[in-house]
C-alpha cells in the first residue's frame, strides 16, 4: 500500500524481493499475488503452520497443513473421549463410596442390633434381667465397689438361687479362687446387708448362700465373698483382701 507493487515490511520499510533478503518459494507454501496464507499455531507442535488456498481455483490447501489439521482434529477427538472417561469415572467412584458407605451402615446397623439385643455393655454378660461386669484385677472390697459405681453398676447383689448359680459358673471357668460380692455388715456389726439397697441378708429374708456356719467374723471379716472351698460357697472375709469382683447393672 506504500507502494503499489513493491512488497515491503511495514515495521522497517525493507523491500521484499528476490536478491534483497529472503523471500518465501511460492513452489514450497508462499503466499503470493494469488494466494491466501491463513496462520497459527499449531496446539499439536507448537509451531507455526499456515493452509494455502489458490485464489484462482480455489483448490485444495497444502498437504502439511492438512496434516496438521487432521493431527488437531485427532487431538481434540482425544481430549473429547479422555473428558468423557474422566466424566465416566467421576460417575463410578461415587457410587462406589456410596456402597462402601452402605456396607459400613449395615455393619453399624448390625452392631447396634447386637446390643440392643443384650442391652448391656460391651463385654458385659446378661443374665435374666441384669448385666453384669467381672472384674479380672482383683483389688479390696472398697475398691470394687468404687469401680461398679464408675460403671453405673452396684457391686452384685444376690437375690436368687439361680443367679448365685450363674456367678458360680463365671467364677469357676475362670478358675477364681473367690469373687467379691455387695454384701457387708461394716454399717452394722454382726448384721450382713446389700450395701447399695441395704437389704439385710439373712435366713428368712430373701435368698442366702452361707456356707455352713458363716458369717462368723472370726477376724473382723466384714465383707462377703463367694469362696472356692470344695465348691463356691458364701463367706464373711477381711474386707483390705484382693480379690476378683462382680458388677451388676439391673
Amino acid at each position: 500500500m506504500f507502494n503499489e507493487g513493491h512488497f515491503v515490511w511495514a515495521g522497517s520499510r525493507r523491500l521484499i524481493r528476490n536478491g534483497a533478503g529472503f523471500t518465501g518459494d511460492n513452489q514450497t507454501m508462499g503466499c503470493t499475488a494469488r494466494t491466501v496464507c491463513i496462520c497459527g499455531t499449531s496446539m499439536v507442535t507448537g509451531g507455526t503452520t499456515c493452509n494455502v488456498l489458490d485464489t484462482r481455483t480455489s483448490r485444495v490447501r497444502s498437504k502439511l497443513p492438512a496434516i496438521t489439521l487432521m493431527a488437531c482434529f485427532e487431538f481434540i477427538l482425544l481430549l473429547a473421549v479422555g473428558a468423557a472417561g474422566a466424566a465416566s469415572l467421576y460417575q463410578e467412584l461415587p457410587g462406589q463410596r456410596m456402597s462402601l458407605t452402605a456396607e459400613q451402615a449395615d455393619l453399624s446397623d448390625e452392631h447396634d442390633l447386637q446390643d440392643r439385643d443384650t442391652g448391656c455393655p460391651d463385654g458385659w454378660k446378661r443374665f435374666r434381667s441384669s448385666c453384669y461386669g467381672i472384674g479380672d484385677t482383683p483389688v479390696t472390697w472398697a475398691a470394687a465397689q468404687e469401680i461398679c459405681e464408675k460403671f453405673g453398676a452396684i457391686l452384685v447383689e444376690v437375690e436368687t438361687s439361680e443367679e448365685d448359680n450363674f456367678l458360680k459358673e463365671v467364677a469357676g471357668s475362670r478358675g477364681y479362687p473367690g469373687l467379691w460380692l455387695g454384701g457387708t455388715d461394716m454399717f452394722n456389726e454382726g448384721h450382713f446387708e446389700w450395701a447399695s439397697s441395704r437389704q439385710l441378708i439373712r435366713n428368712g429374708i430373701g435368698f442366702t448362700g452361707w456356707d455352713g456356719n458363716r458369717p462368723d467374723n472370726s477376724n473382723n471379716e466384714d465383707c462377703l465373698h463367694l469362696l472356692n472351698y470344695h465348691g463356691y460357697r458364701w463367706n464373711d472375709v477381711e474386707c483390705t483382701r484382693h480379690q476378683h469382683f462382680a458388677c451388676e447393672i439391673k
